[in-house]
């Protein structure tokens, strides 16, 4: 059965692989799209010894900081109550879609199992969106960063099949992390901002060499 929020995260069944130039900013989400507030932001690269982990930063609108621990969404705080993903997902009959459906319940981001290394079908992790909880005043950035990079020696060029895909205006936007990317071990993807009452999206396609700290410091 679908949870709660799955069946209604905007998501189309089309995806076109997009060349991002760096820095260039694009338009997400269809205009008037009645789903847009619940959104699946999908992660993805072939079985192997790197581990990417996607991060949701909840930071003011107005100026992009105002970053803390607390509104750090990844693999270390997947519920923004300092719950990490080996303790929400750790039990072998846990239902890994209860969990998201109810940290959705009051917070704008959940973020699936910590995936170390690729194995499996389909996306190997998910940033869902629930922009209802988002006040109106903030916005979130998304970014990918390679699991300790520096001390393995790793870029994104190294990784096969690495891409990250969300919602674009009718079907999804779907980024060549290993082709964009190929020497950075960080990306600043997207952001989600309210304009109004209507969320919207804009890709920024930055990329860094560097960790979480790297990214941090400029939104704090």
């Amino acid at each position: 059965m679908a949870g709660l929020f799955s069946a209604q995260f905007s998501h189309s069944t089309n995806s076109v692989m997009y060349k991002l130039e760096k820095g260039e900013n694009i338009a997400l989400l269809k205009e008037g799209d009645a789903g847009a507030e619940k959104i699946k932001i999908g992660l993805g690269w072939k079985e192997g010894a790197f581990d990417i982990d996607v991060y949701g930063l909840v930071v003011n609108a107005s100026d992009s900081k105002g970053l803390t621990l607390e509104n750090t969404y990844y693999f270390g705080n997947v519920d923004g109550k300092g719950t990490s993903s080996n303790t929400a997902y750790g039990g072998i009959l846990v239902n890994q879609q209860a969990v998201n459906d109810r940290i959705l319940q009051t917070q704008p981001i959940a973020i699936t199992k910590d995936n170390l290394t690729g194995k499996g079908a389909g996306d190997d992790e998910v940033l869902y969106i629930n922009a209802n909880n988002l006040p109106k005043d903030k916005k979130i950035i998304v970014a990918l960063i390679i699991y300790k990079a520096a001390e393995r020696r790793q870029n994104f060029g190294q990784v096969e099949d690495a891409y990250c895909r969300f919602p674009g205006d009718g079907e999804d936007i779907q980024y060549d992390l290993a082709e964009e990317f190929s020497k950075q071990t960080g990306v600043v993807m997207c952001e989600f901002y309210w304009k109004g009452d209507q969320l919207k999206g804009k890709a920024i396609g930055r990329g860094f060499i560097g960790d979480l700290n790297t990214i941090a410091a400029d939104y704090r």
